[in-house]
């Protein structure tokens, strides 16, 4: 009998440790400095890095807004349009810029280690200069190009664009600009992206704000399924991490922390401002920077094994004093 309670009591503990905290999400973003403009010595925003210099992508704790790593950015060229995202194992960048790496290449498709930033793949990434925003999901990359209103989607299989949605025309009566990021959303299955609208008409002398939101959107059509504001500044990035949903200003140093349901629940101030954030709900899959995995048991599991050690100790005292 006391053998079968010793080995009932390591199978619990074998149990108990194979229940892992939650991996923690990552969640990347492009260093612009304090004041919007990318870091270094008189670096005009919008313009490449002084010769030797390289802008960079900063690791941030979902949970604090704290920096955890950061490493290069692949080009030079710095200061938005620029998209990131992470699919669970890889980083993606693109610099949608019309100045590419080499000037007038073009915008270029980054596959990067989210650990170091070398460079795994790349793709140009055709001819369009306005991509401004990067998102994964079921496997399948997608850029927003703002001047046209379009998202691209990437097939990284076949290194290729194999289609484009038209938001503009699976929204037929929506008067903004979709501009500045854009995420998958994993755990609901749907993209997101940021839009500013103006609610005045200049034309008709009519004053009016500009109204900033973050839009849920059907991945297939780019219909719009959810909308929820995100704040009175212009956001040039959104990411998911941990069911969460973040926004990052380009003009203030601030990380907005929505929950799955569009509510604000926190706000990070950073040391810089932001043209991109990467994130996309996925989770990686093995040890990071911010990868959390400590064993633990549940309450009901704890008790368990007290009351077995219990029931031990009490048979063998019975043991003894009949001895």
């Amino acid at each position: 009998m006391h053998k079968h309670l010793v080995a009932l009591a390591a199978a619990l503990l074998v149990t108990a440790a194979a229940s892992p905290v939650e991996a923690q999400g990552r969640l990347f973003a492009t260093d612009l400095g304090p004041g919007g403009q990318p870091p270094g010595p008189e670096r005009a925003y919008g313009g490449r890095a002084p010769e030797g210099e390289s802008p960079e992508i900063v690791e941030l704790d979902p949970a604090s807004g704290a920096e955890l790593n950061r490493f290069a950015a692949p080009v030079s060229f710095f200061g938005g349009p620029e998209g990131l995202a992470f699919d669970g194992t890889a980083l993606w960048f693109v610099q949608g810029s019309e100045v590419g790496p080499v000037e007038g290449g073009g915008p270029m498709l980054f596959r990067l280690d989210p650990d170091t930033g070398a460079v795994q793949q790349s793709w140009p990434i055709g001819s369009s200069p306005d991509f401004d925003g990067l998102g994964t999901l079921g496997g399948l990359v997608y850029l927003l190009a703002y001047l046209d209103g379009e998202v691209h989607v990437f097939d990284p299989q076949s290194g290729t664009v194999t289609g484009e949605i038209d938001l503009y025309a699976a929204n037929p009566g929506f008067e903004g600009e979709f501009v500045g990021g854009l995420s998958g959303f994993a755990d609901e299955g749907v993209l997101l992206v940021t839009s500013e609208t103006f609610t005045g008409d200049p034309k008709e002398g009519i004053p009016g704000d500009v109204l900033y939101e973050i839009h849920k959107l059907h991945p297939a059509t780019g219909a719009i399924v959810d909308t929820f504001p995100a704040g009175l500044d212009f956001n040039a990035g959104v990411a998911v991490a941990n069911g969460q949903i973040f926004a990052g200003r380009l003009d203030s140093p601030e990380l907005l922390v929505h929950s799955a349901d569009g509510t604000l629940v926190d706000t990070f101030t950073l040391p810089f401002t932001i043209s991109a954030l990467g994130g996309d709900g996925a989770v990686a899959p093995g040890p990071g920077p911010s990868v959390l995995e400590i064993p633990t048991a549940s309450g009901a599991g704890l008790a368990a094994l007290a009351a077995l050690l219990a029931a031990a100790g009490a048979l063998s005292l019975r043991r003894r004093a009949a001895a």
